[in-house]
């Protein structure tokens, strides 16, 4: 996604990230006639948090960017927060003209003087290249507390607007309801459930039908945001399925107070999806970041990145309703180079294969846990294993090990240590797809049902793989390495 990956060190190959200075947040994603608008958190003056404002870029196929002139800028005593972006066909605003409906963005106005926060729009008729912020702002007045991050959809059953908005400090997401997105009416609330130990922040909601039932069920979902309470510690996105009738959020009975979590790892937060996606297509993206230590990095010219583009779907497992994300088919576009082994017995002496020389790369694989107790997964440079996956079948838990050192960009105390988590076998296997980047691992597990998302720093010089067994021997089948390119 960036042609300067190659002579500024550790940026990412494959992985959006702006040009220069600060990011965060992604907001206002929606597809228009053949692009891919992303909006994002940005300040334009300075590599660290601040002057908030709306980057922009454009892409045709989710994996190579074009940027493009700030959207919505900063103003003096307002910052510009995170939202969202609708296609208003009809014009119901009346913020189009004849024979153009208007892209219209939805963002949160903070008064940096008294720290009150209220809803705005902005709004484009030139296809998101030039935006005008609406003369009569905000559409929703400050209640007096922090009040943030407004999601906009049309609910066709009801046949008009809903905005989800968070209340960050009470643990709720607050919904209203309009038939022209300049009028808003309040409709419910709904909270206090699931994880509330931290801030609720970027909500989305969407529906999706349930793979595999036979009545071609559709349920909803909700994303909210915590920070602090994520899985690995810091920030996190949790969700919710149920029901929504355009006024109010319900939730399956047995997600009612269980907190779960859409991504396991350590820097996932601020999930988005696109808007004016064809049919029941969920595409999102997230900051790939967390806020125990993201003020830390020391990046130069620029900070912050985002997650790999993630289709997601609901599956029924075990009687239960089960978020499913995977990689979108259009990254492999980006494959150029394969080895592959239908299967190889692993025991308990080293297997190394041969050097990755792109700092970018794809692997692909499932193990057979019938004869092993524990299977170790690691990947080394110069020596060094900066990153080491194991499983143990008796326990059931993958264990995921960072190394940082010798770092001395980015606060390496954040960036190394062990997190574990539960994964049930298959008809003893699991399933591993790593996606590697300069300074990341995005790790989708047993078909993207755990998903493991971290920042690792990687060494420089060619990377290689290591497998090997304690106790017993496994057998690996379908092993794939792909060197991802631009």
């Amino acid at each position: 996604m960036n042609s300067v990956a190659t002579i500024e060190h550790n940026r990412p190959v494959y992985h959006f990230t702006p040009p220069k200075n600060w990011m965060n947040d992604p907001n206002g994603l929606i597809y228009l006639e053949g692009e891919y608008h992303l909006f994002y958190q940005h300040n334009p003056c300075e590599n660290s948090w601040g002057n908030m404002s709306w980057g922009h870029a454009v892409s045709r196929d989710l994996v190579h960017w074009e940027h493009f002139p700030v959207a919505l800028w900063y103003e003096e005593h307002l910052g510009i927060y995170s939202g969202t972006m609708v296609l208003d066909r009809s014009n119901s605003s009346g913020l189009g003209t004849k024979g153009q409906a208007p892209l219209v963005a939805f963002f949160t106005g903070h008064n940096t003087i008294t720290g009150e926060q209220d809803q705005r729009v902005a709004f484009s008729v030139d296809k998101g290249r030039t935006w005008i912020k609406y003369t009569g702002n905000p559409v929703i007045v400050s209640i007096g507390k922090d009040m943030r991050d407004p999601k906009v959809f049309w609910h066709e059953q009801t046949n008009r607007w809903v905005m989800a908005v968070a209340i960050p400090h009470d643990r709720v997401i607050r919904f209203y309801s309009s038939k022209n997105l300049i009028n808003w009416t309040w409709e419910s609330d709904f909270g206090q459930r699931g994880s509330v130990e931290g801030l609720w922040e970027c909500p989305d909601i969407f529906p999706l039908p349930v793979i595999g039932s036979l009545s071609c069920t559709i349920r909803w979902v909700l994303l909210v945001s915590v920070n602090p309470g994520g899985p690995a510690g810091g920030s996190g996105v949790q969700y919710f399925i149920g029901e929504f009738d355009g006024k109010r959020f319900y939730t399956d009975c047995d997600t009612d107070n269980l907190s779960r979590w859409v991504d396991l790892g350590k820097d996932f937060y601020a999930a988005q999806t696109f808007a004016n996606m064809d049919g029941f297509r969920q595409v999102a993206v997230a900051w790939m970041n967390n806020w125990d230590y993201a003020h830390e990095d020391q990046t130069e010219p620029w900070k912050g990145s985002l997650t790999i583009p993630r289709e997601l779907s609901l599956i029924c497992l075990e009687n239960r309703i089960q978020l499913v994300q995977n990689p979108i088919s259009e990254l492999k576009s980006l494959r150029s180079v394969v080895s592959t082994l239908s299967s190889l017995k692993i025991d308990s002496e080293r297997a190394l294969f041969q050097g990755i020389s792109c700092p970018a790369f794809e692997v692909s694989f499932s193990v057979n846990m019938s004869c092993a107790d524990t299977f170790l997964f690691g990947i080394q440079a110069s020596g060094f294993e900066y990153l080491c996956i194991s499983y143990n079948k008796g326990s059931g838990l993958l264990s995921l090990t960072r190394r940082s050192e010798g770092a001395d960009h980015i606060s390496p105390d954040h960036l190394h240590g062990t997190q574990s988590v539960k994964i049930p076998l298959v008809s003893h296997h699991i399933k591993f797809h790593l996606f590697s980047d300069n300074f990341s691992i995005e790790l989708f597990l047993q078909g993207g049902i755990y998903v493991l998302t971290n920042r690792v720093i990687q060494p420089v010089g060619p990377k290689r793989i290591s497998m090997r067994t304690i106790q017993g021997m496994a057998i690996v089948e379908n092993l794939k390495i792909w060197s991802l390119r631009i």
